[in-house]
């Protein structure tokens, strides 16, 4: 249930926005939406309402975005006035519990399909009073919203954008008002959910990411103790590297290794260890992996990070292969360290590899958790 408070608050808010919508078509339905930023958990990739009002909080106070008192868009509030309310109530734009999202649904025989009109920011001060930040336009943060990519874990699909997870609706949420109703409690909003979204999905042929993907970052690290295959390939990846960059001292400068030895020192190098950043995809049952950038570690220190147009102009030859095809190849011993933005544990780095490659990509770490 709704305290009073939060009631009126959100009867004040809505009251225009709802008023508008008489003038649309009947099938329009205006509906808000409330995103609990407790309820957003691992299992969808991400905290939607942590990272939304960092993203929205940036293109405000830079001026890229407006911020309205409220959705009747009568008083504008500068970034300047907002890092002062900030301020006055010890409060902060990107620590808030909740967000509003204010969204046309419609259903049709093609589909559910709706529409972001533009979110509500409302918080808390250190004595628990409310502090509204006001409201802004969807379109205002649409392009920025295009181009960033959010920072999930390893169930995420890497390549989803801020766009597309509000169109699909890539989050947990509940429905406190529904067209002139407000709806005062859980179970009438999963009951409104089932009613009206009955399991399909919003927005479906909008997508602009159809292949799931995982932005992969590994260690390959020769291991004398070993004598597999695998373990010859990877000391066989380190010593052709090693062997390239003794002969061409150039390259080994140009990648910062200035940083290791002097240009005076006459000394060969060793190379400890190569990680690796690739995006992986998945198709069915067929994973690929497209190189994405690598880092050479001699002596143990890092050098500059090669992008993958850097990589092929190595032009090394490992087993007949050419280095991209022999790291795309995988026969070869490494561990992975981060699967998108979430840093992966070396004791659990087999598994997340074993689930990458036998499980469903949207639940990683319920197999990791239950392995």
């Amino acid at each position: 249930m709704l305290p009073p408070l939060m009631r009126r608050v959100l009867k004040i808010f809505a009251f225009i926005f709802f008023i508008v919508s008489s003038n649309l078509f009947a099938a329009e339905v205006p509906v808000l939406l409330r995103l609990d930023k407790e309820y957003q958990n691992d299992t969808i990739g991400w905290n939607f309402v942590e990272q939304l009002t960092k993203v929205v909080y940036n293109e405000v106070v830079h001026g890229r975005a407006k911020l309205w008192d409220s959705h009747a868009k009568s008083i504008q509030i500068s970034g300047v006035t907002l890092k002062t309310l900030e301020k006055n109530t010890g409060s902060k734009f990107v620590d808030q519990k909740f967000v509003w999202v204010y969204e046309y649904w419609n259903k049709s025989k093609k589909g559910l399909s709706s529409k972001c009109d533009g979110f509500f920011f409302y918080n808390k001060d250190a004595n628990g009073k409310k502090v509204s930040y006001g409201y802004v336009d969807y379109d205002d943060v649409e392009e920025v919203f295009l181009r960033t990519k959010i920072q999930g874990n390893s169930n995420a699909r890497y390549s989803t954008t801020f766009a597309y997870a509000i169109q699909r609706k890539l989050y947990n949420y509940d429905i406190i008002q529904y067209k002139d109703r407000v709806v005062n409690n859980l179970v009438e909003s999963e009951k409104l959910k089932l009613e009206f979204v009955k399991g399909k999905k919003f927005n479906v042929g909008n997508e602009n990411i159809n292949i799931p993907d995982k932005l992969v970052t590994y260690i390959v690290r020769g291991e004398s103790s070993l004598n597999d295959n695998n373990a010859k390939n990877s000391r066989l990846l380190l010593t052709t590297i090693q062997d390239y960059l003794n002969e061409n001292k150039e390259v080994f400068f140009n990648l910062g290794g200035d940083r290791i030895l002097s240009h005076f020192q006459v000394r060969d190098l060793k190379v400890t260890q190569v990680e690796m950043t690739e995006l992986w995809t998945k198709n069915g049952s067929d994973i690929r992996h497209q190189p994405r950038s690598m880092k050479i570690f001699v002596n143990d220190s890092a050098l500059n990070l090669m992008p993958v147009s850097d990589i092929e102009k190595l032009e090394l030859i490992l087993n007949d292969q050419t280095l991209t095809g022999f790291l795309k190849s995988k026969k070869y011993n490494f561990y992975i360290t981060m699967i998108n933005y979430q840093a992966i544990p070396r004791r659990d780095s087999y598994t997340f590899f074993k689930a990458l490659n036998t499980y469903n990509w949207n639940k990683i770490t319920e197999y990791v958790k239950y392995y």
